[in-house]
């Protein structure tokens, strides 16, 4: 810190006994910047660029800075210094990773391999190639993209952008013990880097660590207060929480002000409206949503969870579980809505076929529609993805009981979704949910009549192994005796 100090003090006294000095410029820029001091570091770069509009070095630096704030603007500089130098590897990396940021994967592509048939060896472009693969968000994307890292890595071991990316694939393929230890690497390395800041954040709150990340995310913010993405995670923390939705919501706008296109703040806000019961609001933010993206599978499955089934502020989490009824019992506006969520949640599938919330969401719908048999399959489905995913867990269990009168195995899933919670105030509700379902038994308007269909549902767990039910051996005895 000494050290730095001293750098700066070198470079200002450069700058006061010549204010068009570049070099003193520049490097005061680049020294702003690693301190983070971003406002300050823009003004340099800037002044850098009156003095010398080609120097190519300070618009690729000045540039690479504004790719998350004001990527049109680093858009232009970055084209500016390729129109003098076309084999710019860091212009093209840095241009590659705005048009990927866009959406524009095969332009993106194809300047990150040009870059790399300019140096194969930059870091910066296999990152970055490993990045796009990710986003592709299926198995064969996310083995490409290991792939870049782990070269990316044996090159520069050290590499804190390659660290950083690999931790956030490790996080969300669900190995949240290596996407912690690869994001305390880069922190050991640089303690300010933002997204492993923020990264280590989402991972301590899956693992159930809220303390530690509020923690994370507010130390961000205090080193970068307008971080759209870390304003966001610090919402949902505080929402997931239930008793701080008023902060939560100041977050949400506090991200949409820097960024009114950010869909992940769009979507939690809209959640944190539904969750009210604000279901008008709530549909409104989830349709802005859909108009920037039309296969936006969160907007999607947030709108059809909306639109089937209006959350109420006393049980937000477990209201549909218990509408299970049969659809005769529901009047007509009820039909329209179920039938548009089942387009929705379809639409979503149709993105990502096993995104375990959408088969979670259309079996229900199908449950309320008293559509039990395609319930089960689409619930089954589910729980092969994610065998402990607790919505659907709780949700099966409720068809078990209410529409079935399956109470064994019906208790049995809603006790794994109990058991599975990801929080004491989800649990709570899943707990009341449980009791409830238990006391009150099969629906009365849905009893199956003892015959073929009652053997059908109770001979149906003696070759099931994947959804890991008891099998009461009485139910086979009964079948036996039909048969």
């Amino acid at each position: 810190a000494e050290d730095i100090a001293r750098a700066e003090a070198c470079y200002l006294r450069c700058i006061e006994l010549n204010e068009t000095y570049a070099p003193a410029l520049y490097n005061h820029a680049s020294l702003l910047y690693a301190k983070r001091d971003l406002g300050a570091a823009e003004r340099m770069y800037a002044r850098v660029l009156k003095v010398q509009p080609d120097n190519a070095q300070a618009a690729t630096d000045y540039a690479a800075m504004l790719v998350g704030a004001s990527p049109k603007r680093a858009e232009g500089l970055f084209q500016r210094v390729l129109a003098t130098n076309p084999s710019n590897a860091r212009a093209l990396v840095g241009y590659g990773s705005v048009l990927g940021r866009q959406g524009d994967v095969g332009g993106a592509e194809h300047l990150l391999r040009q870059a790399m048939r300019v140096d194969p060896g930059d870091v910066d472009a296999i990152c970055h190639l490993g990045a796009l693969a990710a986003a592709r968000g299926d198995a064969a994307g996310q083995e490409e993209a290991r792939g870049h890292y782990d070269k990316g890595l044996r090159l520069d071991p050290d590499h804190v952008g390659c660290l950083c990316d690999a931790a956030e694939l490790s996080r969300d393929v669900g190995d949240v013990e290596d996407a912690r230890r690869m994001f305390e690497r880069v922190l050991s390395l640089d303690p300010n880097h933002l997204p492993s800041l923020r990264g280590l954040g989402q991972v301590l709150a899956a693992l159930g660590d809220s303390s530690g990340a509020e923690d994370l995310y507010r130390k961000t913010l205090r080193l970068r207060g307008d971080d759209v993405q870390t304003l966001c995670c610090l919402g949902a923390l505080l929402r997931d929480s239930g008793a701080r939705l008023e902060i939560a919501e100041v977050m949400f706008r506090k991200a949409l002000r820097h960024d009114p296109r950010h869909l992940p703040s769009l979507c939690h806000l809209a959640m944190l409206y539904g969750a009210r019961g604000d279901v008008s609001e709530a549909s409104k933010l989830f349709r802005a949503a859909l108009e920037l993206d039309p296969k936006h599978i969160e907007a999607l499955c947030g709108l059809a969870s909306v639109v089937a089934d209006p959350p109420t502020e006393d049980q937000p989490h477990v209201k549909a579980e218990q509408m299970m009824n049969h659809i005769e019992e529901q009047d007509a506006k009820l039909r329209v809505r179920l039938s548009e969520a089942e387009g929705l949640y379809e639409r979503a599938l149709a993105v990502q076929p096993a995104f375990v919330p959408a088969l979670c969401g259309l079996g229900k719908v199908k449950a309320m529609q008293g559509m039990r048999y395609e319930a089960e399959e689409t619930f089954k489905k589910a729980l092969k993805v994610d065998p402990n995913d607790w919505q659907t867990l709780t949700s099966y269990g409720v068809l078990l009981v209410r529409q079935v009168g399956d109470v064994l195995n019906g208790a049995h899933f809603l006790d794994r979704g109990l058991e599975a919670a990801p929080n004491d105030l989800v649990a709570s509700e899943v707990r009341k949910l449980r009791d409830q379902t238990l006391k009150e038994g099969e629906h009365e308007e849905t009893v199956l009549e003892k015959g073929v269909e009652r053997t059908r549902w109770e001979g149906r767990w003696k070759d099931l192994d994947d959804c890991k039910a008891p099998y009461d051996p009485r139910y086979q005895a009964v079948v036996n005796g039909i048969n």
